[in-house]
């Protein structure tokens, strides 16, 4: 299945935040990510649209309010079709859904969904249907080549096609759909088996957090530094994250390490505020302060400024602690801009709280 997403107008596509909140909106419906194309409403519009929709099965296509009814209009005349006025906006009349700014109509091979997406408005709802050929995962806790290679015996044992991605250091993820003579029940059974169970099917990492510290009526908190927020912020997107998390604290400058989390101006002169027994200290720190049942806390250089030879760009110190004083402090080097060596710290500290906290039950 062939799915695209398609960006009209320049209008969209020199917006970052608007553009980034399509694509996790995108996301939301649908799981992942599918093919993006940008294209403008030049002469050759009628032509792009065309060939798009024989080359894929679904698209959902995004213009803005001065761009919709021009694209409506287009695919009227390719369907033969005329536009009614329903609902406030045109629509073609062979639409087969329509919603609020948003419809579904069929184009040669494809389904096409147009929507009318304004920079500072709530996005309409996205009315094509999620595939449900593919199957996605994480698997936490295993060496990626190890992964990659149970996966070649297994996509041939149970006629599966697997593509799998390296997503972070401890977590690799899997998207797998069946072949014709596929057995996906007892492909993910095998995969249980031999992954320990260590496997993760909520759409990320901080849903499955939010998940199982509801389960067991616990909650975490957070002491940031170079993520400055970006833990908590994850697990803030998720639906009945208060039952689970009352707060944490970003702590940049040292006295303010001192200060609200008593990380001792001797440990900072001594070892730096990025060092483990700097961590140690936030997560003792988080842990008085909010009364959690876990903490994480992460202070690096996440550059491109900053490093030294001791302490390059991309070292970071992260850890979990669990309140029955089970911890875990330890040092890493990512590479990457700032922005990935931040998210990819917030993933590893996801995968310190699974090593000590019970977060999966293993089948033995």
């Amino acid at each position: 299945m062939q799915e695209l997403i398609l960006i009209i107008g320049s209008d969209i596509k020199i917006n970052g935040p608007f553009f980034n909140y399509i694509l996790k909106d995108y996301v939301e419906n649908f799981g992942s990510l599918a093919d993006i194309k940008f294209i403008e409403t030049g002469a050759e519009i009628f032509k792009i649209l065309e060939n798009l929709s024989l080359e894929y099965d679904k698209i959902t296509a995004y213009a803005s309010s001065e761009n919709f009814p021009l694209i409506a209009k287009i695919i009227a005349s390719l369907t033969n079709d005329m536009l009614e006025i329903k609902d406030g906006f045109l629509t073609p009349t062979l639409a087969k859904k329509t919603s609020q700014k948003s419809f579904v109509i069929t184009l040669n091979k494809a389904l096409i969904n147009l929507v009318e997406a304004n920079p500072l408005d709530k996005l309409p709802k996205l009315l094509l249907d999620k595939s449900d050929d593919y199957t996605k995962f994480y698997i936490y806790g295993f060496e990626y080549e190890s992964i990659k290679e149970t996966f070649e015996e297994l996509s041939s044992k149970f006629d599966m096609d697997i593509d799998i991605t390296n997503y972070s250091k401890f977590i690799a993820f899997v998207k797998v759909k069946e072949r014709k003579f596929g057995d996906m029940s007892s492909f993910l059974d095998e995969c249980k088996t031999l992954f320990k169970n260590k496997i993760i099917f909520n759409k990320n990492l901080a849903e499955f957090v939010v998940t199982i510290l509801k389960q067991k009526a616990q909650k975490i908190s957070f002491a940031e530094s170079c993520t400055a927020g970006l833990i908590a912020s994850k697990i803030g997107e998720i639906s009945g994250a208060s039952d689970v998390f009352d707060g944490s604290v970003v702590t940049y400058a040292n006295h303010i390490k001192n200060s609200w989390l008593g990380v001792s101006d001797e440990i900072l002169q001594e070892n730096g505020a990025v060092s483990k027994e700097c961590v140690l200290k936030m997560l003792e720190g988080a842990l008085k302060m909010s009364g959690a049942d876990y903490a994480l806390a992460v202070s690096g250089v996440a550059g491109p400024t900053g490093g030294s030879d001791e302490k390059p760009v991309g070292t970071v110190f992260i850890g979990a602690m669990r309140r029955d004083k089970n911890v875990i402090v330890k040092r890493f080097l990512f590479s990457g801009d700032r922005n990935y060596i931040r998210e990819e710290s917030t993933n590893v500290a996801f995968s310190l709280l699974f090593e000590v906290g019970e977060f999966f039950k293993e089948i033995e």
